[in-house]
C-alpha cells in the first residue's frame, strides 16, 4: 500500500463507508442505480491499487446489489447483503488502521534521523 498515495486511498474509503452505512441504517431499499455506478467506479480505483481482498468483497456486494436492482429481493439476499456490507466496512477499517500505523512509523523514523 505504501506505493500509492494514502490520501487517495483514504478518500476512496471515506466515500465508500458512508454509502455502506446508509444501506445498513436505511435498508437495502435505499440503494439506487446511481449508487451502484459510483461504487463500481470506486471499486475500479481500488482494483487499480491492487487491494484484492477488498475488491473481492466489493465484487460480491455489487453482484448482490445488481440482483436487488433487477427486482430479486429475498430475505436471504437481504441477509447476504448486510453481512457483505459489514465485511467491507471491517476490511476498510483494518486497512485504515494499517495505513495510519505505517504513516506514524514513517514519521517517527524521520524524526529519529
Amino acid at each position: 500500500m505504501s506505493f500509492y498515495n494514502t490520501e487517495d486511498i483514504f478518500s476512496i474509503f471515506n466515500t465508500i463507508k458512508p454509502k455502506l452505512n446508509d444501506i445498513l441504517i436505511k435498508g437495502i431499499e435505499s440503494i439506487s442505480r446511481e449508487n451502484y455506478s459510483e461504487m463500481s467506479e470506486l471499486k475500479q480505483q481500488l482494483e487499480d491499487m491492487k487491494l484484492i481482498t477488498l475488491n473481492k468483497k466489493l465484487d460480491s456486494f455489487l453482484a448482490k446489489v445488481d440482483q436487488l436492482l433487477l427486482g430479486t429481493i429475498t430475505k436471504e439476499l437481504k441477509k447476504e447483503l448486510a453481512v457483505n456490507t459489514l465485511q467491507i466496512i471491517t476490511i476498510i477499517r483494518m486497512f485504515e488502521r494499517i495505513m495510519t500505523l505505517e504513516m506514524i512509523k514513517s514519521d517517527l523514523g524521520k524524526e529519529n534521523k
